[in-house]
């Protein structure tokens, strides 16, 4: 088939066109684009030049696709395309030539695009990605875009294994409002991405030193666990059992907790600052620049599995920035940049405990002058109620420090909330300054355009995570946001847990712990619920949910605290156990949603931890009368038993087939005095269903575990028990003991059971003959629970020609069914006073006494006597008849 392929391109190339005659198409369509830009033409004329320039851009893509190598073959510098299309999607609104380029420019090898090369007169290629990215509104546009620019980022050396990081500074990009802020952030941006592309060895450098000096800090001096840069033990791995009960590091998905993009952004910030306290760059620069950059830094804060790297790497920022202050002759007047460095100290400070690093804040001239002209224009009877005055007070506000800010944002937000158009300006405030709480409540409950993301920098160690009206906030603020803010609400729900783990002093922890789960638990339940093919598409959907589900399981406070060995503690053992219990019942929520293969490797190590525990427990209550370990492994087991792997469960099975009976009932009785199982009965019966769901592996039950199913059957009379041996004897033949051991109850909970075995072998047919020959005085009282077993008896013995043997057995029958003799009046009245519901047994059974007779005509004359109870009215047996007639 290759060879085909190759001989048909090879033929196309000899039929078509160049690439470079293409191209030639391409220059001359925008030729004729300028041209008509340049001269009054008709609107029917401008269609005709976007057919030509959409259709050139087809063709080229076309050729790259079907014939890559001649397409490469051409020296066309193909960004161009990309300075050609810009206008053609920003200024008419036409995406079809846009995407036609980005499909192009992102199917070329690496290193034919110069990406970040400045062109005499134009913008660099990057820029431009970023321009359109942040500005247009066309969601396959910004799709599109998006793919590419991730592509373009990580091949700068400044993302390397933090590619997730770089979707969070693009997903700020879209946030920039007004043509002013967008072309001060990019072009600063660029400049950063331009130097760093050039060599961005030292700023990977600077992230690992401050991983070194973040390792030097103990527990006691910070809320947060040392950063281990080591691999972890790989999950796809054999795993032994020693292994699995110690203390594992927790699970790492990136070499480095944030990229080298960092340290080079904050680098040219502080550039930027001196030049603005120097007086060579108007403040208004370092305030855009500041509006993008301090919400994109508290959310990568916030989104880190341990924060102390970033935050030492934060505080170096800050203090430098101080001292580039500190040189200015006079305070400077309050800034919205000042106060977002000060919003950064403030955040920085709450996430370190120890008073080694003290709060960095800028200290300027007083507000209070600002202050007073601020709740001036926030009167209630203010006449200017215009987009531009609400933006000039968003702007003033940001400047404020956080004490003068808590004195008008309140009055801020009910002035805003006058006008729909003017929340945005409430939720661009709420992005880089801490709000009063009764602010952010009002906010969750009123406000639906501000950002998850928002939600929990204002809720974060404020304890406001745990009220209901926020938690629903960001939950409704995912659902309408539909993008990867579930995998940040979950990163930063699982920092506020590991912060409140890490300084346990309450004795309601384990509540908080439950809580923060469940928020976990809405989470996902709220990505399932957006995946629907109109809201993300079916590949972006399983990527999402595996980065999720990654996010969670894989975070090492959750690895640390599973099954965390007990420590004579009671708060530390309970929040062990809480921890355990909530993170198996997510597990089984995830597992019911088609989980990603590195997700079911995951949970399966789980599964082995747990396994390895509670197979010790089962071994010293061997000998026991009663379950003398706790339950909490048992439990964790019975959670995810349904998906656990089939050699795991059977080994768990097997296992607690050993145990005394005793041991696998509980001492608690129904209301009709029926025995009910014990966990650790339900767990062997549960672990026996679990295999005969395993249709992809033969699997043998052990004598052992059938003769237990079968007594705790008698025992609790239990159905479910008894159709799972039912199942198991159809799909397996029993080991030889049970046929000898398996004691005969014929109660009407076993003779199903007894009847099938019957059937399959001679020595319990055997068994069950001298059970009948030494036991004929009881048989009265059984005689219609007894009738499935003994049509199976004769089924059995005429299969076996072992007729004697029936004739001996059914000698000892009840006086009605035997047919010596005039016994046909008692044998009539028999089948005649049978129930319907029993009736076709009844039947089978006199059919089979009779062949064994072998009598014709007492086979006669017991059909004339049927015959009879058929004309008489309302009998079982007419009834039964005349329905089976009809149907």
């Amino acid at each position: 088939m290759e060879r085909v392929v190759v001989l048909l391109r090879e033929a196309l190339v000899k039929m078509l066109p160049d690439v470079n005659t293409i191209i030639s198409a391409w220059l001359a369509a925008r030729k004729q684009d300028r041209a008509t830009l340049s001269t009054e033409e008709t609107q029917s004329g401008k269609g005709a030049v976007l057919l030509d320039v959409d259709g050139v851009l087809h063709v080229l893509r076309l050729y790259q696709q079907v014939l890559p190598d001649h397409f490469l073959q051409s020296n066309y510098d193909f960004s161009k395309l990309l300075h050609d299309t810009v206008e053609w999607v920003l200024e008419r609104g036409v995406a079809s030539p846009w995407l036609h380029v980005m499909n192009i420019l992102g199917r070329l090898p690496k290193g034919r695009i110069k990406w970040h090369k400045e062109e005499k007169g134009l913008r660099t290629a990057c820029y431009q990605l970023m321009q359109v990215f942040s500005n247009t509104s066309d969601v396959q546009v910004v799709k599109e875009t998006k793919e590419l620019l991730v592509k373009v980022l990580s091949d700068t050396g400044l993302f390397d294994h933090t590619l997730e990081e770089a979707e969070l500074w693009l997903r700020h990009l879209r946030l920039l409002e007004t043509p002013e802020e967008r072309d001060q952030v990019l072009t600063f941006l660029d400049k950063v991405l331009t130097q760093g592309v050039r060599n961005p060895y030292p700023f990977a450098d600077k992230v690992a030193e401050m991983i070194v000096e973040a390792s030097s800090f103990t527990s006691d001096k910070v809320n947060t666990i040392e950063f281990d840069l080591e691999a972890i033990l790989d999950t796809n791995s054999a795993i032994d059992d020693e292994d699995i009960l110690e203390d594992s590091q927790p699970i790492s998905t990136s070499l480095l907790p944030f990229s080298a993009f960092v340290p080079a952004l904050l680098e040219d910030c502080r550039s930027m600052i001196q030049k603005v306290v120097g007086g060579n760059v108007q403040p208004g620069v370092a305030n855009n620049i500041h509006s993008f950059l301090t919400p994109a830094v508290l959310d990568l804060l916030h989104s880190q599995t341990d924060p102390l790297p970033l935050c030492l790497t934060l505080c170096q920022h800050l203090a430098a920035v101080q001292r580039e202050v500190s040189t200015a002759p006079k305070k400077l007047a309050p800034q919205p940049w000042i106060a977002d460095c000060n919003t950064l100290a403030q955040v920085v400070d709450d996430f370190l405990s120890t008073k080694e690093l003290p709060t960095i804040l800028i200290e300027t001239s007083p507000c209070d002058k600002l202050v007073k002209r601020l709740q001036k224009d926030l009167a209630v009877g203010h006449d200017d109620t215009s987009v531009e005055f609400c933006r000039s007070l968003c702007e003033r506000m940001r400047k404020l420090d956080t004490s003068s800010l808590d004195l008008v944002a309140d009055s801020f937000l009910v002035f805003c909330f006058k006008n729909p158009a003017f929340v945005k300006f409430v939720a661009k405030l709420a992005r880089t300054r801490r709000l009063p709480k009764p602010v952010v409540v009002t906010l969750s409950q009123s406000c639906k355009v501000v950002s998850t993301a928002t939600l929990l920098f204002q809720s974060t160690n404020r304890q406001l995570l745990h009220q209901q009206v926020v938690k629903n906030a960001v939950l409704s603020s995912i659902k309408l946001l539909k993008d990867s803010e579930f995998v940040f609400t979950a990163k930063c729900v699982l920092l506020s847990l590991k912060r409140e783990l890490d300084s346990l002093t309450s004795s309601h922890a384990s509540n908080n712990i439950a809580d923060h789960f469940t928020f976990l638990q809405e989470i996902l339940q709220a990505f399932w619920e957006t995946q629907h093919p109109e809201i993300l598409d079916g590949d972006a959907g399983k990527h999402k949910m595996e980065d999720l589900e990654e996010t969670i399981l894989n975070h090492p406070m959750v690895n640390s605290w599973f099954l965390k060995p007990k420590t004579g503690n009671k708060m530390t053992d309970a929040v062990s156990d809480v921890m355990s219990e909530e993170t198996c019942k997510m597990i089984a929520s995830m597992m019911h949603h088609s989980p990603s293969r590195s997700t079911q490797d995951r949970v399966q190590h789980l599964i082995r931890k747990i396994v390895t525990i509670l197979r010790q427990e089962i071994g010293s209550s061997q000998n026991k009368s009663k379950w003398t370990e706790g339950t909490l492994a048992l439990n964790l087991f019975s959670c995810l038993l349904f998906c656990a792997d089939a050699e795991v469960v059977q080994e768990v099975v097997e296992d607690l087939s050993t145990l005394p009976r005793q041991v696998l009932l509980s001492r608690e009785r129904t209301c009709t005095s029926e025995t009910k199982l014990h966990l650790c009965g339900k767990v062997l019966h549960s672990g026996v269903q679990r295999l005969l769901l395993d249709t992809g592996r033969q699997f043998q039950v052990s004598s052992c575990c059938f003769l237990q199913l079968f007594e705790l059957l008698y025992v609790s009379r239990n159905l479910d028990i008894r159709t799972t041996l039912l199942r198991l004897l159809d799909i397996q033949a029993c080991p030889a003991k049970v046929y000898e051991d398996l004691p005969i109850y014929l109660s009407d909970e076993t003779i199903q059971v007894e009847a099938l075995l019957v059937e399959q072998s001679s020595v319990y047919r055997a068994r069950l003959k001298d059970y009948f020959l030494t036991n004929s005085d009881q048989l009265r009282s059984w005689e219609i629970s007894c009738i499935p077993l003994m049509n199976a008896y004769l089924r059995a013995t005429e299969l076996a020609n072992e007729t004697e043997s029936a004739h001996q057995v059914f000698q000892v029958l009840p006086g009605q069914l035997q047919l010596s003799g005039q016994n046909y009046d008692r044998l009539g009245n028999y089948v005649s006073l049978t129930k319907e519901e029993d009736l076709p047994g009844s039947m089978e059974l006199v059919a089979r006494l009779l062949r064994l007779n072998a009598n014709a005509s007492q086979t006669r004359n017991f059909l004339d006597l049927v015959m009879e109870i058929l004309s008489s009215p309302e009998t079982p047996l007419r009834r039964y008849h005349y329905r089976n007639a009809i149907f």
